[in-house]
């Protein structure tokens, strides 16, 4: 019978190969903090780079998604100053396609969803949290996949319709105008900071003969500090929602809604609820916030991809296709 024969020098290599990376890996995770912080602002600005680092040592996560955001700031300005794009949610569960799609090398960024028996569904994104619902217990969670951090939020099933139709945002809970609005506050980072979870959604009353037709639009806020519901704003009327993610323009939020072949927006400043009417067909459209502070709409009309946006204080609307064709929005394509 062949035996099989190690030799003692290769197995006393290996264990030294195997002390020597740790060492290393010791001495990475000792840096000290200036050291650190130069070492990793030098990163290229594809985000799997920032991703494999935060993930060699604690004091190396806790330099990139701590330090009150100052090194993520530093590290957006020092590229350009627009957030690293990790990839794409899908929300279509009847389609072969994955819950994340990464754009970035695979393995250095995984973001599957949290254990459910469920998909969940995404309503929003933003700023690092993912607002998704779990589609078993009728719960909100609000998802931080980098920081490993989960939080379930009760939604009693009251507020919503039967159908289940309705909006959610979440946006960063700091207090001032001016965050609301897009500027930072405080020099904090709103990815640390108290988050606000606004959910909008049709009202029907109990049918009472004075109420039949009394249809509202409610909004709730739920507070990441109080852990509460804490408001609730309403208007007569009804939309049926999109399902669509939500844009966060001049100070409001906005959601696409069928039936009315418009938008809903709630007002973050003045707790009001409005419904837009655009004079485009806009049922497989998404909203974006513009660079100049407009709501902007993309989506495929036949052969092209449309985009146009509306200036929500002047109520004009500007589209193009993806030639660059500028028309005006009250004309077909």
């Amino acid at each position: 019978m062949a035996e099989s024969v190690v030799s003692v020098d290769a197995v006393d290599g290996e264990q030294e190969q195997q002390q020597r990376r740790q060492q290393e890996e010791l001495q990475l995770a000792d840096l000290p903090n200036d050291a650190l912080r130069s070492i990793l602002l030098r990163l290229p600005s594809e985000p799997g780079y920032l991703a494999v680092a935060a993930a060699v040592a604690k004091n190396w996560r806790r330099q990139v998604l701590g330090s009150n955001g100052s090194f993520l700031r530093a590290f957006r300005a020092a590229h350009g100053g627009v957030p690293p794009l990790l990839g794409f949610f899908c929300n279509r569960r009847n389609l072969p396609c994955p819950f994340f799609t990464s754009t970035v090398d695979a393995g250095v960024v995984d973001l599957s969803p949290p254990a459910g028996k469920q998909r969940p569904f995404v309503h929003d994104v933003r700023h690092g949290r993912v607002l998704l619902d779990d589609g078993e217990d009728g719960q909100l969670l609000v998802w931080d996949p980098l920081a490993r951090r989960r939080d379930i939020i009760p939604t009693p099933r009251c507020y919503f319709t039967n159908d289940d139709s309705c909006g959610a945002a979440i946006i960063c809970g700091c207090d001032g105008l001016e965050h609301v609005v897009g500027a930072s506050v405080g020099g904090g980072d709103c990815h640390l900071a108290p988050y606000r979870v606004i959910v909008a959604f049709n009202d029907r009353p109990n049918y009472r003969s004075d109420e039949w037709n009394h249809e509202c639009i409610c909004t709730r806020v739920w507070s990441s500090e109080t852990k509460e519901w804490i408001e609730v704003y309403s208007m007569r009327g009804s939309c049926d929602f999109d399902f669509m993610p939500s844009a966060l323009v001049a100070g409001a939020i906005h959601w696409l809604v069928g039936d009315t072949n418009g938008v809903l927006q709630f007002n973050l400043i003045t707790k009001k609820l409005a419904l837009i009417q655009t004079p485009l067909d806009i049922s497989e459209f998404m909203l974006f916030p513009t660079k100049d502070g407009k709501l902007g709409f993309t989506g495929v009309l036949g052969s092209h991809i449309i985009f146009f946006h509306m200036d929500i204080a002047g109520g004009g609307i500007d589209a193009a296709d993806d030639d660059g064709q500028h028309t005006d929005g009250n004309k077909s394509h």
